[in-house]
């Protein structure tokens, strides 16, 4: 049975590291017969929660009317859930905490997006993958906390910082995480 597979990527640099690895996980997803889909919250306009207690009010996950509400139907439809981000500062992009945080929204309204299959793939500039522990652990917690998802694998890239830098290793690594899921 076709599995569907939701990646979401963090990235705000058009084609950059982020991109070519979700690309390469994407391929291996279709690859494997399951369908893959690509929400590129890094280059969308999501407004950060403001925590006014508006989930669901209007009939869609956020109150304010921004893009995260676009990825609704994604999210409760799909069978897996990939976070693909670049490493900002220990953690998430600011651009993909901001697509986390709203999915709050949907245990707020009433509508589980829990028990799904899920990875996390991260980038970045640094050649330590130990600078990478805070967004894993992060990432672990969500997993393990209200989200309730079955973490399939996480993916560190090393030593890719400057746009088109990851390394064929990684984006065989990627597709192969692809292919599993």
């Amino acid at each position: 049975m076709s599995k569907k597979i939701l990646i979401v990527t963090g990235s705000p640099r058009t084609q950059g590291n982020t991109d070519l690895l979700a690309q390469a996980l994407l391929k291996g997803v279709e690859e494997a017969g399951n369908t893959g889909v690509i929400f590129d919250a890094g280059k969308k306009n999501i407004l950060p929660c403001k925590d006014c207690g508006g989930c669901y009010k209007k009939g869609v996950p956020c109150a304010f009317a921004d893009d995260f509400n676009e990825v609704e139907q994604e999210l409760l439809s799909c069978d897996a859930i990939v976070l693909a981000t670049p490493l900002y500062w220990y953690t998430f992009s600011g651009q993909m905490k901001m697509f986390i945080d709203k999915l709050k929204a949907f245990g707020a309204g009433g509508k589980s997006i829990s028990g799904k299959d899920s990875a996390l793939i991260s980038c970045g500039a640094v050649s330590d993958p130990g600078r990478f522990s805070g967004l894993v652990e992060t990432y672990r917690q969500m997993c393990a906390g209200s989200l309730q998802w079955k973490d399939k694998g996480v993916l560190i890239c090393t030593s890719c910082g400057e746009k088109g830098t990851v390394s064929q290793e990684f984006l065989e690594k990627a597709y192969q995480l692809g292919k599993s899921l």
